[in-house]
């Protein structure tokens, strides 16, 4: 996935992905994110979208991971 800016607000994102907004407001809200940032003054989140793209990538290769473990394909 490749998004058109380097830096987007939720809405961008939710507009150009089609992604719905509760799941990037879950992500963004994630202890561990290393992505996003509210705007000084408690604006709204900001999100870099290279790291946004590459923690989206990565959690698709978790969850095919575990679905494999779940059906034994693989070994820990």
């Amino acid at each position: 996935m490749k998004l058109s800016k380097p830096i987007m607000s939720i809405t961008q994102i939710v507009k150009e992905t089609g992604m719905a907004k509760e799941v990037v407001m879950e992500m963004v809200n994630q202890p561990d994110q290393d992505f996003a940032w509210k705007t000084s003054g408690g604006g709204k989140w900001l999100i870099d979208t290279e790291r946004f793209v590459r923690c989206i990538e990565q959690e698709r290769v978790d969850q095919r991971r575990r679905r494999m473990l779940q059906a034994g394909m693989l070994l820990r």
